[in-house]
């Protein structure tokens, strides 16, 4: 693809002798793209692979919080055991 090349200052038509430079757009998406095939960070494996990391994280936070509720529910049925009430039954205030 043929980039348009610009004078850096002024109007007139750029000559061979002036310095010319690319627009800065042009420029960014160019480095982007140059950078893309050399950095894996824009790579979509690496960002499936660092969602997948932490939504693994995330499931592992849950079970844990999943086995500290399940103790405290056996915990609470002993104690209405020990105090002589049922477990399947439920009370309400009213």
């Amino acid at each position: 693809m043929k980039t348009k090349i610009t004078k850096v200052f002024g109007n007139k038509p750029a000559s061979q002798n002036e310095e010319l430079r690319e627009p800065y757009w042009e420029f960014m998406g160019r480095k982007l793209r140059e950078e893309r095939g050399h950095n894996s960070y824009f790579n979509s494996e690496y960002i499936m692979k660092k969602e997948i990391q932490e939504m693994q994280s995330l499931v592992h936070i849950l079970q844990m919080r999943i086995i500290e509720l399940n103790d405290e529910v056996h915990h609470l049925n002993d104690k209405v055991q020990k105090l002589g009430g049922l477990t399947t039954q439920l009370e309400l205030d009213i």
